[in-house]
């Protein structure tokens, strides 16, 4: 009780009300809108088009900026004012709690320099810039994260627990519904043809065929009789069977695979952007520079011509261009990718695919279609072959059949009999050997190796909901092939973030050499640095239409 009042002090005043923690998180959350960087564009928009990008004018002898009093200076303000400042924030919160130096960091300098000798246009241009890329790479990162509940929704919620009479031990055996939670080891529990087992167990009376493919992704029922094992969750087809309980709550199957498909997710760290990478060196980079040349200007000229240029320098050296090198390329492949009915979910997964070095193939479902080998099964196996990319089969079906069908696909490694945990493990062998791993699945079995491997793919059209949760990737038109297509147009992505980080760096070094030199100013060097954003963006987009075989 005591933790629980303190956590309603830390949510809420003594009032009811919520706390300051909350408010301001919850403007940010505005600030970062979509709805918020369409306003920043067309306050920006009207105020270059009012003014002319002109933010200053002639301050005499002092050489200072000197407002216009137009109205187009508020708009650039209101633009710097949504964009900027939760720029400002994150190189402020890595600076000092988390003693990193971002990409931020230097574009908050060069907003605060902006803003100083009255360059309001040219802050709010590459604050608007900034806001722009983060919201791109941002939606192409996003991942949904659901559908773990649906694995607890297939154990039932009660169990027919077996019992003796109350009043007569030897009188007879009676049932008694009872809710899951409360079975413990060594309990007897009957389950009729067509339910759910409930709880890990040993068969101790009948037998029956038990569907266990949610778990195991057999094709076909396995048969149970005293002294056979059944899992929590898999389904009794046919004749009445009495258990007794061996496993419950965290160690059962079902939980257990919850638990790790949970620890492998947590496993994947988000994709460090590129500006960021740089930081470290852009920031003292930039500031050496213009100090340098503030100086040297000075010397030679007058304070405000050195300044003017210091300032410029800032401006063209933030990296507004390299931030959306990479997201607009994801985001016209990804776009493609969506055409040929192939869903990704992340630019991680898009980048990491055309390093995939390892191929992993669930059987059932996945390269099998029914007892026969999927259409363009074998093909797919050869394309990936002809691209370097050794495949292996992880089936938990019996050594005959999977042998069968991994013949058939031309696959020469194949392990049969794997229960999730085994996927999950031979996929994590693989990379510790230095593969690049792709899994391809379809069943909930699979949604733990899908989840450790680099690249996790999901038969979209007929693969469960966990399954495509769990994956990057989901093919929605069940084709194989498509994992070819996709190592290709990664590659080609790969390439075309490439040539766009080429373009951004070289039009930042020209426009630099401009500022030293005073031919660009705050504004002017503003408005070329947002030509190379604008070339990036163009290149990234020819993405979409490009053929892909």
């Amino acid at each position: 009780m005591k933790c629980c009042k303190a956590e309603n002090r830390e949510s809420t005043g003594s009032d009811g009300a919520i706390a300051p923690r909350g408010i301001v998180d919850r403007i940010q959350s505005v600030f970062e809108s979509w709805p918020a960087v369409v306003l920043s564009a067309a306050c920006l928009g009207l105020s270059l088009w009012l003014g002319g990008g002109h933010s200053h004018g002639d301050c005499g002898g002092c050489g200072m900026a000197a407002q216009s009093g137009g109205a187009w200076i508020h708009l650039a303000l209101v633009s710097l004012f949504i964009c900027g400042l939760p720029l400002l924030k994150e190189a402020l919160v890595a600076l000092f709690r988390d003693r990193q130096i971002k990409a931020t960091l230097l574009i908050s300098i060069a907003m605060i320099a902006c803003v100083c000798i009255g360059q309001e246009f040219a802050a709010g241009e590459v604050a608007f810039i900034m806001a722009l890329g983060e919201k791109l790479e941002t939606m192409t990162l996003k991942r949904a994260r659901k559908g773990l509940a649906k694995l607890v929704s297939l154990v039932p919620p009660t169990a027919r627990k077996v019992i003796t009479c109350p009043k007569c031990n030897a009188a007879g055996i009676f049932f008694r519904e009872v809710p899951v939670a409360e079975l413990a080891v060594g309990d007897l529990v009957e389950v009729l043809p067509g339910f759910a087992i409930p709880a890990d167990g040993e068969v101790v009376k009948g037998e029956t065929m038990v569907d266990q493919s949610s778990l195991t992704g057999e094709s076909e029922p396995v048969e149970k009789k005293p002294g056979s094992e059944v899992y929590s969750g898999t389904i009794n087809n046919f004749g009445t069977i009495q258990f007794k309980v061996t496993k419950i709550g965290a160690d059962s199957s079902i939980q257990k695979l919850v638990r790790l498909v949970k620890e492998a997710d947590s496993k994947k760290a988000p994709m460090q952007r590129i500006a960021d990478k740089w930081a470290a060196i852009l920031v003292p980079a930039a500031l050496c520079l213009a100090i340098l040349t503030f100086l040297s200007v000075w010397a030679a000229m007058d304070f405000h011509t050195a300044l003017i240029r210091g300032v410029t320098i800032m401006v063209v050296f933030c990296p507004c261009a390299l931030a959306l090198a990479t997201p607009t390329s994801v985001i016209a492949a990804i776009g493609q990718a969506t055409k040929r009915g192939v869903i990704v979910k992340s630019g991680e997964a898009l980048e990491r695919m055309g390093k995939v070095s390892f191929a992993c193939f669930d059987k059932t479902g996945t390269l099998q279609q029914g007892d026969r080998l999927r259409p363009g099964a074998k093909e797919t196996i050869d394309a990936l072959s002809r691209l370097g990319v050794r495949s292996l089969m992880l089936s938990g079906d019996r050594k005959e059949i999977a042998e069968r069908f991994a013949a058939e696909a031309g696959i020469g490694d194949v392990r049969y009999g794997c229960l999730p945990e085994d996927k999950a493990r031979t996929v994590e062998e693989l990379q510790a050997r230095g593969e690049v791993v792709l899994m391809a699945g379809d069943g909930i079995n699979d949604s733990i190796a899908l989840k450790v491997a680099d690249v996790g793919i999901a038969m979209g059209g007929i693969g469960t909901d966990i399954a495509q949760e769990a994956a990057d990737v989901s093919l929605v038109n069940d084709d194989l092939s498509s994992i070819v297509y996709l190592k290709r147009l990664s590659v080609s992505c790969v390439k075309t973030i490439k040539l766009n980080i080429t373009i951004s760096m070289c039009i930042n070094f020209c426009a630099i050499v401009c500022s030293v030199l005073g031919v660009l100013t705050p504004v002017t060097g503003a408005l070329v640095h947002n030509l190379g954003s604008v070339l990036v963006i163009l290149n990234g987009a020819l993405l979409y239409d490009r053929k892909i075989k």
